[in-house]
Formats: structure tokens, C-alpha cells, sequence
């Protein structure tokens, strides 16, 4: 601290404070799920949290229908750019959503046959937040 044009008074003091508030990891809980045959299996009707941690990184997840089903999976409460996409059992592209900034991404796809599905959450150009869940 220094006096505005050297002004000092040595009778009088003053008051510093700096505050900090610290901010929670995004704790996941799901790696490493970085590729396919590494996909964590996760449940229908069913809400998970989890992050981007590193430029490179991509969260992927599989789930099994047991019946013809209308499937609609959804990314919420995003930090930074995401993108979501699914797959069928043949790791083949069936979905994808790719808005821009942070809006919400859905995909509903009808009549889905009985089987398994992956569902990957990706940054877009290598978006990441280490600090926040989506």
C-alpha cells in the first residue's frame, strides 16, 4: 500500500482485508471413462454429475434397454462448450446435439431397438472445466 502522492499519516491506520473463497472440484467419480470399452454403465431415468477435466478428455457412458424404447438423454448445467453425442452397440454415430456456448443438448431418439447404447459428453474444440460439473 503506498499514499496517494506520498501522502502518509502516521497517526491514523488503515484496514486491509482480502477474501478468498474457495472453490469445489467437480468430484468424478466415473473415471477413467475415456473411450469406449471403458464406458460406465449407468441407469435410465437417472441424473449424473461429472466433468470435463482436460482438454483431451471425453466422459463416455452405456446403458441397455431391455425393451423397444423412446430415449431421450439430455446435458444440462454446462460450464463451457459441450457437445453429446450416442452410439449403438457397433460404436456407430446414431445422435448427435452441438449447440453453441453453454445451452442445454438433447437427443431423442424413438423406437430404439433392445440392446446396448453409449452416450459420450465431449468439449467442443477441447472446452473443459475442471473446476465445475455438468
Amino acid at each position: 500500500v503506498e499514499g496517494y502522492n506520498g501522502n502518509f499519516d502516521i497517526n491514523r491506520c488503515y484496514t486491509l482485508k482480502a477474501e478468498a473463497t474457495a472453490i469445489a472440484p467437480c468430484i468424478v467419480n466415473y473415471e477413467p471413462n475415456d473411450y469406449f470399452a471403458k464406458a460406465t454403465d449407468i441407469n435410465t431415468n437417472t441424473n449424473y454429475y461429472a466433468g470435463i477435466g482436460s482438454s483431451a478428455d471425453k466422459d463416455y457412458y452405456k446403458f441397455t434397454l431391455n425393451s423397444k424404447s423412446n430415449v431421450t438423454v439430455t446435458l444440462q448445467n454446462l460450464p463451457k462448450n459441450y457437445d453429446l453425442i450416442i452410439y449403438n452397440i457397433a460404436q456407430n454415430q446414431i445422435g448427435k446435439s452441438a449447440l453453441g456456448g453453454t445451452s442445454n443438448e438433447s437427443i431423442t431418439l424413438n423406437y430404439l431397438k433392445p440392446g446396448t447404447y453409449y452416450v459420450v459428453v465431449e468439449g467442443y474444440n477441447g472446452n473443459f472445466d475442471i473446476n465445475r460439473c455438468y
